[in-house]
């Protein structure tokens, strides 16, 4: 058994979209009870748990194969890990004194997609088209809609 599943870009979508939509409820939920701190510790110890059972039983190896990789561009996965953290602290923490999950994660979300156009663009060289041009203008409009009360 190779894959669980194998790789279709829409099923992985369909089944990462619900995923996607509960967690911030379900992190608000769990926010009420504990700090963001405790809820990244308590987290990250119940997932290093979990990557440890996959890496041994679902790919078959051993920490050791972990000391072979080639870590010429550690500081870029270093990069990656502090923004995660920061990531992380700072959505719990806005979650946690603003109680609502569906203003923030729409703006986060709306935003975010304007950003990566951007730093696509500027920093990888992406191209842009006029559609995207469009989109980012609908975003706009579309959050100052959702926000107008």
């Amino acid at each position: 058994m190779e894959q669980l599943i194998t790789y279709d870009f829409t099923k992985y979508l369909l089944i990462s979209i619900p995923i996607g939509t509960l967690l911030p409820f379900l992190k608000n939920e769990v926010l009420k009870d504990f700090s963001v701190i405790e809820l990244g510790v308590i987290g990250n110890l119940i997932l290093m748990v979990l990557y440890f059972l996959a890496y041994t039983f679902y790919e078959k190896k051993s920490y050791k194969d972990l000391l072979k990789k080639d870590y010429k561009k550690f500081w870029i996965f270093l990069i990656f890990v502090v923004l995660i953290f920061f990531g992380l602290l700072i959505d719990g923490t806005i979650l946690k004194n603003e109680g609502t999950v569906i203003k923030y994660k729409s703006f986060q979300r709306s935003i975010n997609t304007v950003l990566m156009l951007v730093v696509g663009a500027c920093l990888f060289k992406e191209k842009l088209t006029f559609n995207m041009g469009l989109g980012v203008l609908t975003i706009a409009l579309g959050l100052y809609l959702f926000d107008k009360r």
